[in-house]
């Protein structure tokens, strides 16, 4: 048995509270790699492991899960722990399908139930590279397509949100398994598959995980999608390349999609005040924008997302929370009302970060949140009801209109960018949204910048294309 492994499994046995396994403690000193814009991750190479943490996103201090990576010929005869306690969950709010769960927008919050999670002292020992993946979202079914480890997907929840050929193709076949909802996997499926990892995105008050969490095979949380920054999201490819063994690659991944995006924000800062003939100016007499010296205020923090937009009192209309952005540039609305509520992106989630770099106003710019904010109509009518753009995401066989726009909400009239036509859609039916943009977030801040800045020369939208007359 060679020294490294003897110094591993040395350092399982001593360090955990209950003897090793799937759950493990450790607490010697390694080297810290290195990570420019991810917050919610820490990673640290040991002698013949790394570990990587996770931060709880919506419980400061504390930690949502701890990994060990250890190489797969490593000894698999390791006692196995007691698992984790599960902390209490409650059905999520505001879920519409898996493949928004796992993209630049959510339901605000996360926590996940797993084995390892916020609160416990151990960590779940992952044998890596994987080589049987259970992935939960269309998000990662993309990043290991682009990373060349399609070979390692043996199952996918939610089929009919991927538009990825490979993995249509792959469910008609048999080759993939369709394993049911994102939300409640098919357990059975799982289990013939005999996955050595889940791949999963964690949700405040999801209530967990269900059955799935007592299978011995270790949940990854994807809670890359709340980091604070496009490219802090996108930096998550590094820990996703050492799990698949393809470490190199994505580090050349990040580094071109970074090289990229600072070249686009870069651009963007460059844009003049307005594009002449191309961002609509000011009605006649009412001007859109915030009153002079008085902008938005953050929530305060902790405060929920229901009452977060109290918080944020603007002028009737107005759309404020310039910051990062000219006070004079083409300002944003994003989405549509989904049932009753209407989910916009917070201010510190990835989408607004972009639309920030993209140099745009937008109504909720200073709120201090991430993930999405839940919010009525009415709130969404005064705050951004001037803005000068909308864009939003759906999922339909047919391009929408503004006529079929009237056809779900005729109150959509009221909107300035809907009566000079100024909407783009973007098909999530019919494009690779969800699976490009989360780790290549310098595709989708080109498509804001084409749109609100045309001026700047870069062509035409690949996502967002005009809404049909």
């Amino acid at each position: 048995m060679s020294k490294q492994l003897v110094v591993f499994i040395t350092s399982i046995v001593l360090l955990s509270s209950c003897g090793g396994g799937r759950q493990a403690s450790t607490r010697d000193e390694g080297d810290t790699v290195r990570l420019r814009y991810a917050k919610n991750l820490t990673i640290v190479r040991h002698d013949g492991y790394t570990e990587v943490s996770l931060k709880d996103p919506w419980n400061k201090g504390k930690t949502l899960h701890r990994y060990i990576l250890a190489p797969r010929e490593a000894p698999q005869e390791v006692p196995k722990a007691p698992k984790a306690p599960k902390a209490p969950h409650s059905a999520a709010e505001g879920a519409t399908n898996a493949s928004a769960l796992g993209t630049n927008e959510a339901p605000s919050g996360a926590v996940g139930g797993a084995s390892g999670a916020s609160g416990t002292s151990g960590a779940t020992i992952i044998y890596v590279p994987l080589q049987r993946v259970v992935v939960g979202t269309s998000v990662l079914c993309g990043l290991l397509d682009k990373l060349g480890r399609r070979d390692a997907i043996r199952g996918v929840c939610d089929v009919q949100y991927v538009n990825i050929p490979f993995v249509q193709e792959g469910c008609r076949k048999g080759t993939i398994a369709d394993c049911g909802s994102g939300l409640a996997p098919t357990l059975e499926k799982i289990i013939d598959l005999q996955p050595d990892g889940i791949c999963l995105s964690p949700f405040q008050n999801s209530g967990g995980y269900g059955r799935i969490e007592e299978l011995d095979v270790p949940i990854i949380e994807m809670a890359d999608y709340m980091e604070t920054s496009a490219l802090g999201r996108a930096e998550w490819v590094r820990f996703y390349g050492m799990l698949l063994g393809v470490e190199e690659q994505a580090d050349s991944l990040f580094n071109a999609v970074e090289q990229d995006y600072l070249r686009l924000k870069q651009l963007a800062a460059k844009a003049p005040h307005s594009a002449p003939g191309n961002a609509p100016h000011s009605a006649p007499g009412k001007a859109p924008h915030s009153a002079p010296g008085k902008a938005p205020h953050s929530a305060p923090e902790g405060a929920t997302n229901a009452s977060a937009h109290h918080a944020n009192e603007a002028p009737s209309g107005a759309v404020g929370g310039a910051s990062g952005a000219s006070a004079t540039s083409p300002s944003i609305l994003m989405d549509k009302q989904t049932g009753s509520v209407w989910y916009v992106p917070a201010g510190q989630s990835t989408i607004g970060g972009i639309i920030r770099d993209a140099n745009i106003r937008y109504a909720w710019a200073d709120n201090g949140q991430g993930g999405s904010l839940p919010l009525p109509f009415e709130t969404i009518l005064e705050k951004a009801g001037q803005a000068d753009i909308w864009l939003f995401r759906y999922n339909a066989p047919q391009p929408v209109s503004y006529a079929s726009l009237l056809s779900e909400n005729a109150a959509y009239s009221q909107f300035r960018a809907f009566q000079q036509h100024r909407c783009y859609g973007c098909n999530t039916a019919t494009t690779t949204f969800y699976e490009d943009t989360p780790f290549h977030p310098n595709l989708l801040l080109r498509d804001f910048i084409c749109i609100a800045h045309p001026e700047l020369g870069l062509g035409e939208p690949s996502y967002f294309l005009p809404v049909a007359q």
